[in-house]
């Protein structure tokens, strides 16, 4: 169903669209990734329920921008955007949008979403899986994936195929091959004080779909910049916990914080943004070690041990907290001027490479 509409031209970068211009009638690969550098500014928050973008096409002077159903409770159908140029070099003019009403094309629930992969790996690296589950999903609903829902006569557009699934460890890496994982990112993260020693680290949960290389360079960049103030475990599959020990504090309450507090914060960003560029397989020059924060004495080594001790495997503090003793923990939310991980929560994934390196250079050399 063709829906003609009226809306404000899209301005993006010129050279978007000369590779809008190149790329559309290229390789289903370069067609998607168009699709998804698109989408990044197309996107407003009424389609904040938009599926993975799909693929995109072109028929003489008109452009096609195809997403997948949603995935959730309250996600939208399938939707395909009907573009033509303007005359402004930098802008594209949307003209109408194509939905279908079958149910072929209806959101995925979560639950239809996870018995559709049970039991399936992606048999290569650095695919969108949600994209690619979706595809299974409406195949197995009887979808042909032909006009308006992508090219004519091309049938599903897809990048991996599956295999069966073998047992895991939690050290196994290929979490980007794992569909029933989370979208790569973070679970709680926060500044804690432990209590008997008043010992301050930043304890973060990297979680989901990251990459081998992503991971890898996490872990390296954390152990150059930050030795003897880090630990690193793996307490679930998909799951590694971070802390970050930042010193001992001179009050409950936080105040005296050690100097070496916002250099270890700075340096545990830079890694994060590093595993952010690996990610997408950018190059950066590796850590300088002649940069990293001096590793703790002997007493706060000490304090890191016990805190550590406390933690134990369990994934976060919460988890050990006894019900008929005090708290271990308390957290520590004023211990930077703002929350780190609202600053690395905050970057692109179509971050550029140069972009992601000198905010890197910047973190690494702070002071």
């Amino acid at each position: 169903m063709r829906q003609l509409v009226s809306e404000p031209e899209l301005t993006v970068a010129c050279q978007l669209v000369t590779r809008f211009e190149e790329l559309v009638d290229g390789s289903p690969a370069l067609r998607w990734q168009l699709a998804r550098e698109l989408s990044s500014v197309w996107r407003k928050p009424s389609d904040g329920n938009l599926g993975p973008a799909y693929t995109t096409w072109r028929e003489g002077g008109t452009y096609y921008l195809s997403f997948l159903p949603g995935l959730g409770q309250r996600g939208l159908g399938q939707r395909t955007y009907e573009f033509v140029t303007s005359a402004n070099p930098c802008s594209l003019r949307v003209r109408a949008i194509w939905q279908s009403p079958e149910l072929i094309w209806a959101r995925v629930p979560f639950d239809e979403f996870h018995n559709g992969v049970q039991g399936l790996l992606a048999d290569r690296s650095g695919c969108d899986l949600d994209r690619e589950a979706v595809i299974l999903i409406c195949q197995q609903r009887g979808g042909t994936f032909d006009f308006p829902i992508g090219p004519p006569e091309t049938g599903p557009e897809t990048l991996c195929e599956w295999i069966a699934a073998s047992p895991v460890s939690r050290t196994d890496l290929g979490w980007d091959r794992h569909p029933e994982l989370e979208l790569a990112g973070f679970g709680y993260t926060n500044f804690l004080l432990h209590s008997a020693t008043w010992g301050a680290v930043l304890h973060v949960i990297v979680q989901g779909r990251w990459r081998t290389e992503a991971i890898s360079a996490l872990r390296e960049t954390l152990q150059v910049m930050l030795p003897g103030r880090v630990s690193q475990v793996f307490v679930r599959f998909g799951c590694l916990r971070v802390d970050v020990f930042l010193g001992t504090v001179l009050a409950p309450d936080g105040s005296g914080i050690p100097a070496t507090l916002r250099a270890a914060i700075d340096r545990t960003c830079a890694a994060v943004a590093r595993a952010i560029a690996a990610g997408k397989l950018d190059s950066l020059p590796a850590p300088d070690p002649g940069w990293s924060v001096p590793p703790p004495n002997s007493a706060d080594a000490g304090v890191f041990a016990a805190v550590l001790d406390t933690l134990g495997d369990a994934e976060n503090p919460e988890s050990v907290r006894p019900f008929d003793e005090p708290a271990p923990w308390h957290p520590l939310g004023d211990v930077a001027p703002s929350d780190a991980y609202d600053e690395w929560g905050s970057w692109p994934r179509d971050a550029r490479e140069s972009s992601l390196a000198n905010y890197v250079s910047g973190k690494e050399r702070s002071l």
